[in-house]
């Protein structure tokens, strides 16, 4: 019943608030005392850890872990030999459990309707800029060409806008490579050739799916500061120190 998930819930995310901040934490001192001697992969693959870690479920014991799925025949003679569970003086009553996860569920969706909205308003807003700030012919052409190099068949859309500072790639179903309007007129061929490949490669590898899943898992442990952290960090070693827009 719904009480019994309640108390699945608060277990899972106390063992989960205490070894997420402990993994982050060693993370973050592998990542500032070797960093330099890292390659850029490396650095952001630690990272990912953190987030595989987030998926995962915080014991071996727990009925959704793979140990649980490969050896069920163990599991339910563990399940069966252990004692009832009941709520003991100094444990939380049934009542708070449900109130704690009628919060951290709402606090959740709430987040994710948010960051809906946003994106919503960020794709009518790159919308008007498609139409509003020209773009010279010889920038769509390379693109194209760039976009080929690296092994992408569906050219991405080409859009300047004053949204953006630097060039950047956002858009997990349509996607669109943005150009600063600031510096558009700056760009040479050279330059908006590496630009194009730097923004593309982001494209060929799922960084924006990658940001999109980051996003989800933040949502779901919004009352952790770390994990929140942790992504930004995370975001910052796919990126080379700019997060996505997705």
């Amino acid at each position: 019943d719904f009480h019994h998930l309640a108390e699945e819930w608060s277990q899972w995310m106390i063992a989960m608030t205490w070894q997420v901040a402990l993994l982050v934490a060693f993370v973050a001192l592998v990542d500032r005392l070797c960093g330099r001697r890292l390659w850029p992969q490396v650095r952001a693959a630690l990272w990912a850890v953190v987030f595989i870690k987030l998926l995962l479920p915080p014991t071996f014991s727990s009925p959704l872990s793979i140990a649980a799925l490969v050896l069920p025949a163990a599991t339910a003679a563990q399940a069966s030999s252990a004692p009832l569970v009941t709520n003991e003086p100094g444990q939380p009553s049934n009542g708070v459990l449900v109130a704690s996860a009628v919060l951290w569920a709402g606090g959740a969706l709430g987040l994710v309707i948010l960051r809906a909205l946003r994106n919503r308003a960020l794709v009518r807003a790159l919308a008007r800029d498609a139409t509003t700030y020209a773009i010279s012919a010889w920038q769509r052409t390379l693109l194209v060409e760039c976009a080929r190099r690296v092994g992408i068949r569906r050219i991405p859309q080409l859009v300047v806008t004053d949204r953006v500072a630097s060039p950047a790639v956002a858009g997990l179903v349509r996607t669109r490579v943005l150009l600063p309007l600031s510096s558009v007129a700056t760009f040479s061929r050279e330059s908006l050739t590496h630009i194009y490949l730097h923004e593309l490669m982001h494209v060929r590898r799922g960084d924006l799916w990658i940001e999109a899943g980051t996003l989800l898992v933040c949502a779901a442990y919004w009352f952790h500061p770390l994990v929140a952290w942790a992504a930004r960090r995370a975001s910052a070693r796919r990126r080379g120190g700019q997060p996505l827009d997705c």
